[in-house]
């Protein structure tokens, strides 16, 4: 399903099956979305239903495929695009006990801003893991006390998701025009990458560019690339943005680009001036669509709140929450070529060494470093999608 969550196993798949490493990704029965490339290397198996207690005999099926030493990579979990069941927290456990030879290594893809009661859910799941790997360093001290002193912890970054398609100056001229409403030579795109949910913090977004563009008369538009996806947490959120979206005045100087092929979705990042994410918790260095701007060179502006991107980041930072600031740094980064172009080559350099490749190398690393000296130093892996 489109998530952070599914384009960080799929591209980590093919990275680590690129290193030799024989992939299979078990998840979801879901027969109305379209299915990712496959191969012999990085196959998708889809037999589960509702990751039930019952539904773990169609798991086992597929472990007893490995008879050597081999790992079972579990990623949790996407709140709006994956349902939580019970039984995935005692995976790890089950799996521990039918199949001693396999390593379970959790990935977890999000966790201090959690609630106390998903922590305690989560408990089973972490010290049952033989190891557990975390993307954001804000995670680091939580998990340990979480995972208690016997589970291994490793920080693993994660990159943009988007792979940039090549941009000449006509091409992006043609993407620009092509947008609804377009995008003139002379207008200035401000792209937000991602699905439309409250804690991203959209309706700062739109406050601060009619702001913008009330204070400057700057021909400032929006590009909302991945636009809404239907969920049981933002429904009511969603409704509100569309309201807020489609009044007469804003409507001509906002475009809303719905669930775009990968592909599509480099080229409206191409086609953009900006970049910016106001996220009302502020910015992590898990956020994906984050790193997919910088890694197309966009000049980026991230919000600063209960979290922050590290300081050797090449973002533009303001408060979260604060449609004012927000503006006036738009505003400054619309008027100061300088500036931009100082970010965008701070970005495509801070991203050119933060790629899939070295990632999918320390996570190879780290399976191995779970295993008995005597297994295999190539070894098979299992990555599992919660649903």
């Amino acid at each position: 399903m489109i998530s952070g969550v599914g384009d960080y196993s799929y591209h980590l798949g093919h990275a680590l099956a690129a290193l030799g490493s024989e992939t299979r990704v078990i998840t979801t029965r879901m027969p109305n979305v379209r299915l990712c490339p496959s191969s012999s290397e990085n196959t998708v198996s889809r037999p589960m239903d509702h990751w039930q207690f019952s539904e773990f005999s169609r798991i086992s099926e597929h472990l007893r495929l490995y008879k050597e030493p081999f790992v079972l990579n579990l990623q949790y979990y996407c709140p709006q695009a994956y349902g939580r069941r019970l039984m995935i927290n005692f995976l790890p456990a089950a799996v521990r006990m039918c199949f001693p030879h396999c390593r379970v290594i959790t990935t977890i893809h999000g966790f201090w801003e959690q609630s106390s009661l998903y922590k305690l859910r989560t408990l089973p799941m972490l010290r049952f893991s033989h190891g557990v790997i975390y993307v954001d360093r804000q995670n680091e001290i939580p998990l340990k006390r979480y995972c208690g002193p016997h589970v291994s912890t490793k920080f693993i970054p994660i990159t943009g998701n988007i792979p940039p398609v090549h941009c000449d100056s006509e091409q992006r001229r043609i993407w620009r025009s092509n947008m609804l409403p377009p995008v003139a030579d002379g207008d200035i795109a401000v792209a937000f990458f991602g699905g439309i949910a409250r804690v991203k913090g959209v309706e700062y977004l739109i406050e601060a560019i009619e702001l913008v563009r009330a204070r400057t008369n700057l021909p400032v538009r929006l590009v909302f690339v991945g636009g809404f996806h239907a969920d049981n947490v933002n429904t009511s959120y969603q409704a509100e943005i569309r309201a807020m979206i489609e009044q007469p005045e804003r409507a001509k100087w906002i475009a809303v680009v719905q669930s775009p092929e990968a592909e599509r979705v480099s080229q409206l990042l191409h086609a953009s001036d900006l970049a910016v994410f106001p996220f009302t918790n502020g910015v992590g260095e898990n956020s994906g669509s984050t790193l997919a701007a910088l890694q197309h060179g966009l000049p980026t502006i991230v919000t600063s709140g209960l979290t922050a991107l590290p300081s050797d980041f090449p973002v533009a930072c303001v408060p979260a929450r604060d449609s004012q600031a927000l503006a006036t740094r738009i505003s400054s980064l619309c008027t100061s070529t300088i500036e931009r172009q100082a970010l965008r080559r701070a970005s495509l350099d801070f991203m050119s060494r933060l790629t899939w490749h070295t990632i999918a190398e320390q996570t190879i690393s780290y399976f191995e470093s779970t295993c008995d000296p005597i297994r295999s130093s190539s070894l098979p892996t299992a990555g599992f999608h919660e649903h």
